[in-house]
């Protein structure tokens, strides 16, 4: 109910409704943080009670004091909001009490609730409504106190946000998967082994089961290395690094794929590249007296030569690089080994396209030159700038970031939504690969943070690759396994990985998948010969199990299939918990991860799924399901012709032989004779159904 009296916007709570503000008084610990300041309980002033909420060291005016309000509020609900608010040092100045709104498809939008003029000899209430409208996934939900001037300091007490408690969460729930609605294809899911190689190599010779944990359980897809060479010790991590890498291939039973990344170049001869003479901090030299380095001085040649030479090194120690970064964070001076690039060349530093301009042309130059990811910046913040700056972005297979900025964090996963959902409306052209992110590893809570930000990742970025910083760490409590040279302790985040990493391979697509319950998360991820599936999901609930029941598995005919859980107890480890049965509701405990990891056969209903789905006929030339006089004209127009046939995708070339003899001729004539007449059209009587075979 809203009354005005006296021109002043007064709320009376409906009954029924509560306060859903954590900590409301101030009287402990908890819900409350600082936006932009610094935050602390005070005694000195309080409303009621004996605490209250201080912003101190404001610098502007949108700082103060903040609370989340995810997971407590319901989409097209209204909210009473109010709060008393007294100043420190100001005989005058405005607060305001606001809310911070970020989703999906509305990105970021703030709205004032109520503002007026305070003063430090009385407390002021502040008191308005905000109807909840969400456009996507709600990323973040703030109500927070604001308004003075910088340098004001202000206090805080007696807020209230009362409204409506959220509706219960329904026990019960369905969900779907369309086969045909198909999104980005994977890369793989990836993690770094950038130190302590030495101590895992020595543990590896008295328990050879750590490498089948790091790699073979896992399901790990990349390993990311750091580019040590020249270096001091580079040597001795490039001959662990090889040690590592083919217990990795042995554990799996195939290559891995590679990725390197350079925290800096060398800082000694042959390769005095840093502008400090250090690997920690600093920029690229300059030399003016090489005339390869233009007016700026910047040794740019110079450092792609020894990129180059690292690649050759690494190859002759039995790692080929499947990708490279040419530098890691480049947006970020560190306090351990990094060099600094600007988008732009400026006098303090190098300039990372002109850097990658030079490195992009001389890899090109090698047999069989990894794919070029570039900027992988430290987070969202500056990532855009750095892709616009380059020069040329054909060389650029993807996009690469990490998410140490951005919006979000490892505890606040949906922070982030938004800002993911803008950039690949913007740069999802090219695959999008998160190479480096970790936050806490040691609990459930991180664990099942974890799952949400790689959900996040996969569903609104649409990242083809997900990687995990460290893979394994010297450290107690820290990686996705930490070690000492006699013995391994597997944390819990490496169960939440591993319901992603373990169940799907590169090359795999993943494919919508919903439900009609907000508290689960859902992806799915199908193999490229549809004959597995993998579906992962997140009951994101605290108190309640739910019951999942498919109501369609979008044409995939289930032969065989396992469930995998993690619970929040830990009981269950990314554990077998039984076979999947389509005709029973999926059991989710609440506050937990599963996967569905099924067998099958993916039927195509007509004859476009049937080209979607990979199932056509090798003659089918134009696509249309039947073999006959179509098929033959379009093989006749490019008769004698050598490939690559330009007008054709790889796939639908008429030079279809199994001998790839790269011309149009009699063999492939005779293969399309062999087919003459022959039909895979689901509708089409008398066609065959090649998709079961």
């Amino acid at each position: 109910m809203v009354l005005f009296l006296a021109g002043v916007l007064t709320l009376s709570p409906c009954y029924g409704d509560i306060n859903i503000l954590t900590n409301p008084g101030f009287e402990d610990s908890n819900g409350w943080a600082a936006r932009g300041c610094t935050f602390t309980y005070t005694t000195a002033q309080k409303h009621s009670g004996t605490y209250s909420g201080k912003a101190s060291k404001r610098t502007a005016t949108w700082q103060g004091i903040k609370q989340s309000l995810l997971g407590k509020v319901q989409d097209g609900n209204t909210y009473a909001i109010s709060g008393w608010v007294k100043l420190e040092n100001s005989d005058s100045n405005i607060v305001k009490v606001s809310v911070e709104q970020t989703d999906s498809n509305g990105g970021t939008r703030y709205y004032t609730i109520n503002s007026k003029t305070a003063n430090k000899s009385s407390w002021i209430q502040l008191s308005g409504s905000f109807t909840l409208d969400v456009n996507g996934i709600l990323g973040t939900l703030d109500v927070y106190f604001e308004g003075p001037a910088a340098d004001v300091n202000f206090f805080v007490d007696d807020a209230n946000v009362f409204g409506p408690p959220p509706t219960p969460t329904d026990p019960n729930a369905t969900g779907q998967i369309n086969t045909s609605i198909r999104h980005q294809v994977l890369e793989g899911f990836g993690a770094a082994g950038a130190w302590y190689e030495g101590t895992l190599v020595s543990l590896g010779q008295s328990d050879p089961n750590i490498y089948k944990v790091l790699f073979g359980q896992l399901g790990l897809d990349i390993y990311r290395l750091r580019n040590a060479y020249g270096q001091s010790g580079g040597s001795s991590y490039i001959d662990n690094s090889a040690t590592i890498v083919a217990r990795a291939a042995s554990s799996l039973g195939h290559p891995i794929k590679i990725m390197i990344s350079s925290w800096s170049p060398p800082n000694s001869p042959p390769y005095s590249l840093k502008s400090n003479n250090s690997t920690v901090g600093g920029t690229l030299a300059k030399d003016f007296n090489d005339p390869n380095n233009g007016s700026s001085g910047y040794v740019y040649q110079r450092f792609a030569q020894w990129w180059y030479n690292s690649i050759i090194d690494f190859n002759n120690h039995g790692i080929r690089a499947e990708y490279i970064n040419m530098q890691n964070e480049p947006d970020y001076l560190a306090t351990w080994d990094s060099c600094r690039f600007d988008p732009n060349e400026n006098s303090s530093y190098a300039g990372y396209n002109s850097a990658f301009q030079a490195l992009s042309t001389k890899v090109a130059a090698l047999p069989n030159p990894p794919k070029l990811l570039a900027p992988e910046t430290a987070g969202f913040n500056q990532l855009t700038s750095y892709i616009d700056a380059l020069f040329d972005r054909s060389p650029v297979y993807g996009y690469a970031h990490h998410l140490y900025n951005g919006g979000g964090d490892g505890d606040n996963p949906d922070g982030y939504i938004s800002t993911m959902a803008s950039f690949a409306a913007q740069y999802g052209y090219k695959p999008l690969l998160q190479t480096e992110y970790s936050h806490n590893e040691s609990n459930f809570t991180d664990a099942i943070n974890l799952a949400k930000l790689m959900h996040n990742s996969l569903t609104v970025e649409e990242v083809a690759a997900y990687m995990h910083w460290d893979l394994f760490w010297g450290t107690s409590g820290t990686g996705l396994v930490s070690i000492t040279a006699s013995s391994y302790t597997i944390n819990p985040v490496y169960y939440a990985f591993k319901h992603y990493a373990a169940f799907t391979d590169p090359n795999w697509q993943r494919i919508e998948a919903s439900t009609n319950s907000p508290a689960l998360r859902i992806s799915a991820y199908i193999s490229p010969d549809n004959n597995q599936m993998s579906i992962v999901i997140i009951n994101t609930s605290t108190d309640t199990n739910i019951a999942l029941d498919f109501n369609s598995l979008g044409n995939f005919e289930v032969q065989d299939g396992n469930v995998y859980r993690t619970n929040s107890s830990l009981t269950q480890k990314c554990a077998f918990v039984g076979v999947f049965d389509a005709n029973t509701p999926l059991t989710l405990p609440k506050n937990s991860i599963t996967t569905v990891a099924l067998m099958g056969t993916l039927i195509p209903t007509n004859c476009q799924e049937v080209q979607d789905f990979h199932y056509r006929l090798l003659a089918d030339l134009n696509s249309d399901c039947y073999i006959n006089f179509k098929d033959l004209l379009v093989m006749t127009e490019h008769w004698l012709e050598t490939s690559p046939i330009t007008v054709f995708p790889p796939e639908h070339s008429p030079d279809i032989h199994t001998d790839s003899d790269n011309i149009v001729n009699l063999l492939d004539f005779a293969d399309l004779a062999a087919q003459w007449l022959t039909c895979n059209d689901p509708g089409g009587p008398g066609c065959i159904s090649n998709w079961e075979n």
